[in-house]
């Protein structure tokens, strides 16, 4: 597959005593959100000023392009719809500080920002990837080039893109030494929040030199799939983290809203949705201190042993359906008992995992949402991965609590054609937003339409 062409399936799938700006006169933010349970021992929010911080900075010259270079790469790929890009751009990956169940730990991500000689404000996207994997090796800034791509094109619109490679993906530099909490809330908000921080900061501490682009103050949330969840989430703990950020605007394309549905697909009928669900629990599982064995949701059993193998082969592997190769069904991946209460939905009796599932729900959680930022959310109909109905039922729900939502819903696509055939929608959706053009009607979940690949 071409670079530009996995691009587009991208979309689918300072010193210590420095402070952010708004934070500079006040001293440090101390969050008053509720951090997360389901048997972790308990901790409390930090309000340390070096939270955005960064550490180290390397410029990516094999990623720092000409606006020909890329037009160039645009055409040998066949994808003209973006061309000519207004702007070439410049590439820096980075690790900053972040906070993780009460203590400070460093994360890694990429900055683009767009290549101009004349000073130029440009307003800023926290693009927030889909699924890569679960370990340090995965991370986009680790590289190739093709996972720093998807964040330069929009760099190439005219934004200052940060993308983080969350936690448990520490793309280079000392490794995190954890399994990636995938598709977990609070760590997912919380090291994104940090690497908007680490943006601004950026500017600031001088690290710019290629470039006179002035990042601005205005923010949109953006991401698809595992990243639609990262945009809805760091959106719903942002005022309570990081008040000092504006945040503009989301876009959630194919993003899970409703894990505790998901679960109960996923365990009825052998969909994408089921090996996610493997992902889901033992990357939460590992986040919340691995409160019980693996093998009460998951079999330990001759050939695939999937409870004894799971850890380790998602800390060594970025695509690890391998180890299903063998899995006779749902009755040989997961459990009786856990099928039995999940179909139940009896999210008690399943203890630390029912209240992990709980945790994700958008929905229900106790994570106050003090943003009014308008969101526009991409589902598929046949999406099996993060099921399109889940989506679509949860949008009214939403809305009861105040969300202002956007919602298209792409006929017969599944997970990665929902979200790669509205890739030039949700650009000009995003734009609007920042251009200060008014939504038209809101909260409607209208028939499914045909999303036709515009690239």
């Amino acid at each position: 597959m071409s670079p530009m062409l996995l691009l587009v399936s991208l979309f689918a799938c300072t010193s210590s005593d420095s402070s952010t700006d708004s934070g500079a006169e006040e001293g440090p933010f101390t969050s008053t959100l509720p951090v997360s349970t389901c048997g972790l021992e308990p901790y409390t929010w930090l309000d340390d000023s070096r939270l955005g911080e960064i550490v180290e900075v390397e410029k990516l010259d094999e990623a720092s392009m000409s606006a020909e270079l890329i037009d160039g790469l645009l055409a040998l790929s066949g994808v003209t719809a973006l061309s000519p890009v207004p702007y070439g751009i410049e590439t820096w990956r980075f690790r900053y500080i972040t906070q993780d169940k009460g203590q400070l730990v460093e994360a890694t991500g990429v900055i683009n920002l767009p290549a101009t000689d004349e000073e130029q404000t440009f307003d800023v996207v926290a693009w927030l990837h889909p699924t890569m994997g679960f370990n340090d090796t995965c991370a986009p800034s680790a590289g190739p080039l093709e996972n720093w791509l998807a964040s330069g094109l929009l760099a190439t619109q005219g934004y200052a893109v940060v993308a983080p490679d969350y936690l448990g993906m520490a793309g280079w530099g000392e490794p995190s030494g954890m399994l990636h909490p995938y598709v977990v809330p609070e760590p997912t908000a919380v090291a994104s929040l940090d690497a908007i921080r680490a943006l601004k900061r950026f500017q600031d501490d001088g690290h710019v030199v290629d470039t006179d682009a002035v990042i601005g103050d205005r923010i949109a949330l953006w991401g698809a799939s595992e990243g639609g969840f990262a945009a809805l989430w760091t959106d719903r703990y942002a005022a309570g983290y990081a008040p000092e950020l504006e945040i503009t605007s989301v876009v959630a394309a194919v993003p899970p809203t409703d894990l505790t549905g998901i679960a109960v697909d996923a365990v009825s009928a052998e969909i994408d949705a089921t090996g996610g669900l493997v992902g889901v629990l033992t990357g939460s599982w590992s986040w919340h201190d691995k409160p019980v064995p693996l093998d009460t949701f998951l079999t330990d059993s001759d050939p695939s042993f999937i409870a004894s193998r799971i850890e380790e082969t998602l800390l060594t592997e970025c695509s690890p359906g391998g180890l299903f190769d063998e899995v006779d069904g749902i009755e040989g991946l997961f459990q009786s008992d856990f099928v039995a209460s999940v179909k139940a939905e009896d999210w008690n009796a399943l203890g630390a995992y029912g209240c992990m599932l709980q945790e994700g729900n958008l929905r229900s959680t106790p994570i106050p949402r003090g943003s009014d930022a308008p969101v526009f959310i991409v589902a598929g109909e046949r999406d099996e991965l993060v099921v399109g109905a889940r989506v679509r039922d949860d949008i009214p729900r939403l809305c009861e609590q105040g969300y202002v939502i956007d919602y298209v819903e792409c006929d017969e696509a599944g997970h990665v054609d929902a979200a790669a055939n509205t890739l030039l929608r949700q650009m000009d959706w995003v734009k609007a937003r920042f251009d200060g053009e008014p939504l038209g009607a809101t909260c409607v979940v209208g028939a499914p339409e045909v999303c036709e690949s515009p690239l």
